[in-house]
C-alpha cells in the first residue's frame, strides 16, 4: 500500500491492533490515531512516515501495553515528554529514524522490557 494513512482509520475507536509496516505510506501519522480508544499495539515500522510525533498521541493512548513501533521510517524532531505516559508498553523501537534533541528524561518512567532509540540523531545520553 502507499500514499498517506487515511484519517478515517481514528474512526476505528475500538481497534485492539494496528499493524501498517512494511509499505509505502508517507507523511504524518494521522491526528485521529488519538481516538483509539482501546489500541494494545501499533507497528507503523518499515514506511515513508516524516514528520514530527504529535504529543497527541502519547497523551491518548495509555492502554498502549505490547509494542509501539515506529522504526524505519524518516520521523524527526524532538521526541516529546509525554512519551513517559506510555507506561505498561512492553517494546518501544524508534531507531532508524531521523530524531533530534534530548531523550527526555520522561522516558524512564515506562516501564519497558526493550527501548530502541539507535539511528537517530539524538544529542545527548540520558542518565535513568
Amino acid at each position: 500500500m502507499s500514499g498517506h494513512i487515511p484519517n478515517s482509520l481514528g474512526n476505528l475507536r475500538m481497534l485492539n491492533n494496528i499493524d501498517l509496516s512494511g509499505n509505502y505510506f508517507v507523511g504524518n501519522i494521522p491526528l485521529s490515531f488519538p481516538n483509539f480508544q482501546k489500541l494494545l499495539s501499533m507497528d507503523l515500522s518499515n514506511n515513508l512516515l516524516n514528520g514530527s510525533i504529535s504529543r497527541e498521541i502519547f497523551l491518548s493512548l495509555p492502554s498502549l501495553s505490547t509494542i509501539l513501533n515506529l522504526s524505519d521510517n524518516f520521523l524527526s524532531g524532538p521526541l516529546p515528554e509525554e512519551i513517559g505516559l506510555l507506561k505498561s508498553v512492553d517494546t518501544i523501537d524508534l531507531s532508524d529514524n531521523r530524531f533530534s534533541g534530548s531523550i527526555p528524561s520522561s522516558i524512564g518512567k515506562c516501564s519497558v522490557a526493550s527501548i530502541q532509540l539507535h539511528q537517530n540523531g539524538f544529542s545527548c545520553f540520558l542518565n535513568l
